[in-house]
């Protein structure tokens, strides 16, 4: 949906591993989950479905029963896709209710989550804190503004430096 109005996808030269283009994808979905998200409800969608709201459920459970870190089963064997995906669970639960009006008690979890992340999940929150300025200084319903997201996420992973946007129909041609 997205990519229809010109938003940019990670590519790279063929030498690059999988994996490394595999977590770039992860971090633009990232920022894009947002967009998405905030596309789909403006267009009459829910976007807090009941398996959603299992998932943000569980994941605050997880959160509040932690006494740190330590306690939390990452649910991935590759730490820096772990990390991701925790930044990804407090971006979505900070930037939702900022971008569209959700019903109470998904509101009330994902403030909840908002709250507890930072207190058990301290590194992640760094990173995640970085993001939600990016998210702040620009538009991200803009082709500028969530490019600008886009590249100040990536930045903060270990990534190929040869990983670069292109607009998906440039994507396919230079496979």
């Amino acid at each position: 949906m997205i990519y229809a109005q010109g938003y940019q996808i990670p590519c790279a030269p063929k030498d690059v591993s999988t994996a490394s283009v595999q977590t770039a994808a992860e971090i633009v979905d990232l920022v894009d989950d947002v967009i998405v998200d905030s596309m789909i409800h403006r267009r009459g969608f829910t976007i807090d479905s009941p398996e959603q709201m299992m998932s943000h459920k569980h994941n605050l459970a997880v959160l509040e029963t932690a006494k740190n870190h330590d306690q939390i089963d990452l649910y991935e064997a590759d730490p820096v896709m772990a990390e991701i995906n925790f930044v990804s669970m407090f971006i979505h639960a900070w930037a939702l209710p900022t971008y569209v009006k959700l019903q109470p008690q998904a509101f009330a979890i994902y403030k909840r989550i908002v709250k507890r992340f930072p207190e058990i999940m301290r590194n992640e929150f760094t990173k995640a804190k970085a993001i939600k300025k990016a998210f702040n200084a620009y538009d991200i319903f803009t082709l500028e503004g969530r490019t600008q997201v886009v590249i100040s996420a990536l930045s903060l992973w270990p990534i190929d430096e040869r990983i670069y946007l292109a607009p998906i129909s440039a994507a396919y041609q230079s496979v």
